[in-house]
């Protein structure tokens, strides 16, 4: 389990989105940026369409509730490990109790957090991404706000150290 300490401006949950039911007037949705999503779960080695956490802008923490392994790839937002930087485009290991934290992005608007095994929120129409007009997906069909929290398979095995370009 993740908890969301402060959301920053913007955090939801996403994948690839809905296809095939825009005849009931259902939106795609998804990652804006389907490309990088897809390069933090196969750093992870998930299924390319696991969801992700999509970060706006930064200014976010996210705290672990149990040992995982992530990937984070996009913008630079500083990203720190409890006190230790960490890099858009690489894999770390995370421990229980250690925090997240975000400062503003540099040289865009988003980055993506993949987690080993992805995000476990319910499926709506084949896809665990938020539709935040619709008012689905995600864990409650809306941003992700204070004190949420994001299911998680704990992961406490050893990942190697992976990176690419981001």
């Amino acid at each position: 389990m993740i908890t969301v300490l402060k959301p920053g401006l913007l955090m939801t949950i996403q994948d690839k989105g809905r296809t095939g039911f825009r005849h009931l007037g259902v939106a795609q949705s998804g990652a804006i940026d389907s490309y990088a999503m897809t390069i933090a779960n196969r750093l992870l080695d998930n299924d390319d369409n696991d969801a992700v956490i999509e970060i706006t802008l930064g200014l976010a923490q996210l705290q672990f509730n149990c040992d995982s392994s992530i990937a984070l790839i996009g913008t630079d937002m500083q990203a720190k490990l409890d006190d230790t930087p960490i890099y858009p485009g690489w894999t770390y290991t995370v421990k229980q109790g250690q925090t997240l934290t975000f400062a503003t992005a540099r040289n865009g608007f988003r980055a993506y957090l993949a987690v080993k095994g992805g995000i476990n929120c319910e499926r709506v129409m084949n896809s665990r991404a938020t539709d935040l007009a619709a008012g689905f997906g995600g864990t409650t069909g809306a941003a992700l706000k204070e004190n949420d929290t994001i299911p998680i398979t704990p992961y406490s095995k050893s990942w190697p150290k992976l990176g690419a370009i981001s």
